[in-house]
């Protein structure tokens, strides 16, 4: 028998790009910064090769930034006239709903052959009775076929909205325009531009659009805003939060940790109250005996417990909630239970549209 073992290396490499814009409606020549992360893994087989492995992690994940900075592009409105350029809203509309576009595609294919292989078998057992039931395959392919449609009209929608491309504006950089004539050694002295648009395109309500690239989250207890002391550390992590980790004083992880504790209780209770039903139930079966209903109530319980367990206290007990607008590029909302904390973070997002001076290089060679 074949075992193989072995070990996984991954890496991530983050980076930053000046990229220049030639508004196709005013003409304005401006800039903006483009920062990305990327990843990349090797193994090593039987561990063996484990320090080259690591190497071609790095260079992997070195090798995949280098083409989102000269791929990618960010939602940047010019300074002077407002308008988004059509190959930044071409580029962001190809990456949303991507699970949704997919599915459009491969369901209602799927369906289909899977309804011409029915029919043919059919048709090739019973010739008679296929005559008879030809109506029904029709019907069905039909049915996938308006399922397509369907999908179709729901991705054109959601793409309508405009939602996702006010959440992208709110988290891009600001632009940036040249301050002066270039330095002896040819750099263009860039000065950021408060954007006319943010009061429009800002976060609304207790949510907030935070560029995880670009900024991070105050040393500050997002609980009680003192001192941040510690991070959040869930008692079952099952997930991880795009490496974020959410400052805390000690007395607020205390507090976050009995909480997790008696919704995880609760859990168990309410696992165990629907694990019951299963012997009540299988009582109405002619067939079950005894042992077997309640070894099937055991299982029950052990893999809802196992499961919902797991998720819902970490889910439940978190200080914030987080939603991914766009994980490629760092773009979360989050939501926390403290509004002061959430009007910090508000403030801090409104701040990096004013920074400090940067340059460009001599020659930019990246055009969004």
């Amino acid at each position: 028998m074949f075992i193989y073992v072995g070990k996984t290396f991954n890496a991530t490499a983050t980076g930053t790009v000046i990229k220049e814009v030639n508004c196709e409606k005013c003409a304005l020549r401006f800039y903006y910064e483009l920062a990305r992360v990327a990843a990349g893994e090797a193994d090593a087989p039987y561990y063996m090769g484990q320090g080259s492995a690591e190497e071609r992690a790095q260079r992997r994940a070195q090798q995949n930034l280098a083409g989102k900075l000269q791929v990618d592009c960010e939602v940047v409105p010019c300074p002077q006239c407002g308008h988004v350029q059509q190959a930044m809203v071409r580029f962001l509309r190809g990456r949303m709903y991507r699970t949704l576009r997919v599915l459009t595609w491969v369901l209602p294919i799927a369906g289909l052959v899977l309804t011409w292989v029915m029919a043919a078998m059919a048709k090739f057992d019973r010739p008679r009775h296929f005559e008879e039931e030809r109506v029904i395959y029709v019907l069905v392919a039909a049915g996938f076929v308006g399922l397509w449609f369907v999908l179709m009209s729901i991705k054109r929608w959601l793409l309508a909205r405009g939602h996702w491309l006010r959440a992208a504006m709110s988290a891009a950089p600001p632009a940036l325009l040249p301050e002066d004539r270039p330095n002896a050694d040819g750099a263009i002295p860039l000065r950021p531009v408060r954007r006319r648009q943010l009061a429009e395109i800002a976060p609304r309500g207790d949510w907030v659009i935070i560029p995880l690239l670009r900024m991070s989250l105050p040393p500050l207890c997002c609980g009680c805003m003192q001192p941040a002391t510690t991070v959040y550390r869930s008692p079952f992590k099952v997930y991880q939060d795009f490496q974020m980790e959410i400052p805390l004083c000690r007395p607020c992880m205390r507090q976050l940790g009995r909480r997790w504790w008696k919704i995880f209780a609760v859990t168990v209770i309410v696992c165990l109250a629907i694990a019951s039903l299963v012997p009540v139930l299988s009582v109405y079966s002619s067939k079950s005996d005894p042992l077997g209903r309640w070894r099937g109530g055991v299982f029950t319980a052990f893999f809802l417990i196992l499961l919902a367990g797991g998720i819902i206290p970490s889910l439940l007990a978190k200080p914030c909630r987080v939603r991914f607008v766009d994980a490629q590029r760092g773009i979360v909302r989050m939501r926390f239970r403290n509004p002061q904390y959430i009007r910090l973070l508000q403030q801090m997002a409104t701040a990096l549209d004013s920074g400090s001076t940067m340059s460009a290089p001599p020659l930019p060679g990246h055009r969004a």
